[in-house]
């Protein structure tokens, strides 16, 4: 018996060793000392890897001086001097929660999750252990991160998450405003002390205005220099390029060119707690269907829903659960809007036949 097992045992480490000896030959460059493996017969590759290039941050443009690095000697007195006037009471909150965008594309849920934190919101989901925190995974409705990933966020996208996640959002377009209004509300959320009242303001730009590299981007605003009639830039791609200071001209100008998802120009946000937090029975995720198949799927139910249990149930969960749907589901392409909007209504519909409140979503 011993000898059998001996056997079985020697068998087993041989099989193991063959195969890995196998692998190896297929793949020497999962291994770092193999090169006489790599001197085999060469298999043609089916794709050719193309030359993807690579960089370590970049240098951030100046633009005659409209641009001022954060950390530089002209920074800091241009900090000191906002600090002083009194307008950095929103870089404090802001800059205990500055983080690095995940992906490429993610600056606004990034930007999103920062001012989430900033506000003290609690997501009431886990983030890690036994820890409620916001990241940006936690972000999923309104948009499916998948496509996020790809594809970013537009302004209206934005807010929908804002308003999703228990904050009060005010969306501004820069063609629908003018500079000294967007220097009015620059001015009033980097002074505002009160900590319960306190506003924090997103600028969604093109990157080319201010002379630098990408296009459409998301970042808080930390706070004004007056002296200089500039806006701290809280960026939120640190990878990329480090926190600066823009003259609210530039800015302004920046938020001017037209999304081309959108077809709008782009603008800017003032975002701040809501004073009370609803409690979420349920939340739409994104990844695993498309929302025009679960928005079918939910039409189709509903009527039953309605007729076993919902009709008889309490007026405020009532409410609460359209307003729930309107809010998760306010934010979608244009292909799949009316299927959506259609149901959004249907549903609305159905619960005002119950003298029920109806809350209105925004449209896009």
């Amino acid at each position: 018996m011993e000898v059998k097992r001996l056997a079985v045992h020697i068998s087993t480490w041989i099989i193991v060793c063959v195969t890995a000896i196998r692998i190896t030959c297929r793949h020497p460059q999962n291994v770092l000392l193999a090169p006489e493996c790599s001197k085999g017969k060469k298999t043609k590759s089916k794709e050719t890897k193309k030359f993807v290039p690579q960089f370590y941050r970049k240098p951030l443009p100046t633009m005659d001086g409209a641009v001022v690095a954060f950390g530089s000697n002209a920074g800091r007195v241009m900090f000191q001097d906002a600090l002083s006037s009194g307008y950095m009471e929103s870089f404090f909150p802001l800059i205990e929660q500055f983080r690095t965008q995940d992906e490429p594309a993610f600056c606004g849920i990034s930007t999103l999750a920062m001012i989430l934190n900033a506000c003290q919101v609690d997501p009431g989901r886990l983030w890690k252990g036994p820890w409620r925190w916001y990241s940006e995974k936690l972000l999923d409705c309104c948009k499916p991160l998948r496509e996020v990933e790809t594809e970013g966020l537009t302004i209206a996208e934005f807010t929908c998450l804002a308003k999703c996640n228990g904050l009060i959002p005010t969306q501004i377009l820069a063609s629908e405003s003018s500079e000294e209004d967007f220097r009015k509300h620059v001015k009033a959320c980097s002074s505002e002390s009160k900590e319960e009242n306190r506003p924090f303001l997103v600028v969604s730009y093109t990157r080319k205005g201010l002379g630098q590299s990408g296009d459409g981007h998301f970042s808080p605003i930390g706070g004004y220099c007056p002296n200089t009639d500039s806006c701290l830039i809280l960026d939120v791609a640190r990878f990329k390029y480090p926190p600066h200071f823009v003259k609210l001209s530039t800015l302004y100008k920046a938020m001017l060119p037209l999304d081309k998802t959108s077809g709008k120009s782009r603008g800017f946000v003032v975002v701040k707690k809501a004073p009370t937090q609803g409690q979420l029975l349920f939340r739409f995720k994104g990844r695993e269907h498309e929302i025009s198949t679960l928005a079918a799927k939910l039409q189709n139910r509903i009527h039953k829903l309605l007729d076993e249990e919902i009709a008889h149930s309490k007026q405020d969960v009532k409410s609460t659960m359209v307003n729930i749907v309107e809010r998760c589901l306010s934010a979608i392409d244009s292909k799949q809007g009316p299927v959506v909007k259609n149901y959004c209504h249907a549903f609305a519909h159905n619960f005002r036949k119950c003298e029920t409140t109806v809350v209105d979503y925004p449209g896009k």
